[in-house]
């Protein structure tokens, strides 16, 4: 009886080894966001408030740490160049972007991985034709999906809405930079449409 019920118990506890094994594997997902990554991509931003500038060109480099499976905070820089929608108008402005983002996975352990984003941001706009630059700060917002088709390689897609106000125009003075506050702030919104490439 002893030897009988010591059996039942070992097969018993093997068995609980085995579920909690399996349990352990798929607790931790194949296409795991957990550390170092880096994105690169091509952007396309419209500017929503009127400033006579057409849909810009151009990129963005960013540097990610995933915090866990699903979450992951990136350093974004990157900019795009816009011509005038007046023909006379020769020089490209330039838009550029320093943002610290959070993004969040909704879904890690597939290849398809649809994610939100927020973040904060310093932005600048700076006409070619001027030595004038704004300055702004604000806030973005992005919606995009990724698919891997390895561990650590996948492409995706995102579009982004950003809410920003330029505070500070920058003026290139004889002998320096002179820098003065904006009164009003002027609107700076901008819609934008990326294609990334991402190694994680």
């Amino acid at each position: 009886m002893t030897g009988k019920a010591a059996l039942l118990i070992s097969v018993v506890l093997l068995n609980l080894a085995a579920d909690v094994r399996a349990q352990d594997k798929k607790a931790v997902p194949e296409f795991s966001a957990r550390g170092l990554k880096v994105s690169i991509a091509t952007a396309a931003f419209d500017m929503i408030s009127e400033r006579d500038l057409e849909e810009g060109e151009g990129g963005l480099v960013s540097l990610g740490y995933g915090m866990s499976d699903k979450s992951s905070i990136w350093l974004a820089i990157g900019g795009t160049e816009h011509r005038s929608g007046n023909e006379d108008a020769g020089t490209a402005t330039q838009f550029g972007l320093v943002e610290l983002q959070l993004e969040h996975k909704f879904s890690a352990a597939e290849r398809f991985q649809p994610y939100g984003k927020v973040g904060l941001g310093v932005y600048s706009l700076e006409p070619g034709d001027s030595r004038d630059g704004l300055l702004g700060l604000g806030m973005s917002i992005g919606v995009g999906v990724d698919y891997f088709w390895s561990k650590h390689f996948g492409i995706g897609a995102e579009v982004t809405v950003k809410k920003l106000d330029y505070i500070k125009r920058s003026q290139d003075v004889q002998g320096g930079e002179l820098v003065t506050d904006l009164q009003p702030n002027l609107n700076g919104d901008t819609a934008g449409f990326l294609l990334r490439l991402v190694i994680q």
